[in-house]
């Protein structure tokens, strides 16, 4: 689903499934940038999506996969989740490559995370695939990533990402009408 809002000369557009409200892994912004649109001007974009496959966080005690997640630990990003942000992360280097620019330039990106492992993992993991390095940022050939930030803050703080922890009432309630069973049927 796209959302596109307008106020004045600011256009904001926002990628989100039901899925990625109910648990938000990253938000990335970019700002001042110009857009080869004739009639509008992209001043301010702001993406949210979900965090990648992971571990279960917990087992039932009857579960024969527990193995998989002690050995990982749990909650812990698999290979699939990490493929599945990288992917991500290529997609949208695709679809926004005449809003992004070609090199990673700090001021035009900042990247928030929850505070917790797979949801910052996954933050990095799309960082890679949308901002490869190339030419200049290229520190070392046989490691084809670059360090781009992402920011955190504690969930008590946090009013931004919709966590558990939120304390805006708005948020809350939008957040608790939806239901599992629902989503499901929507997301076949």
């Amino acid at each position: 689903m796209i959302y596109h809002l307008s106020a004045g000369n600011l256009n904001l557009i926002l990628n989100i499934t039901h899925t990625q409200i109910i648990n938000i892994s990253f938000f990335l912004a970019v700002f001042d940038l110009i857009s080869p649109l004739t009639k509008k001007e992209l001043h301010f974009f702001y993406q949210v999506f979900r965090h990648g496959d992971h571990t279960p966080q917990e087992f039932f005690p009857t579960d024969k996969h527990k193995e998989i997640a002690r050995q990982q630990g749990y909650g812990q990003l698999t290979k699939l989740g990490i493929q599945q942000q990288y992917e991500l992360g290529q997609y949208m280097r695709r679809r926004y490559s005449h809003f992004l620019s070609v090199v990673y330039k700090q001021c035009e990106i900042y990247v928030q995370s929850t505070d917790c492992d797979h949801t910052l993992m996954s933050a990095q993991a799309s960082l890679a695939g949308l901002y490869p390095p190339t030419q200049d940022q290229i520190w070392n050939p046989r490691i084809l990533w670059q360090p781009i930030p992402v920011h955190t803050m504690p969930l008590s703080q946090d009013n931004v990402t919709l966590s558990p922890a939120c304390t805006c009432p708005r948020g809350q309630n939008y957040a608790a009408g939806w239901s599992w069973n629902r989503l499901c049927v929507e997301n076949l």
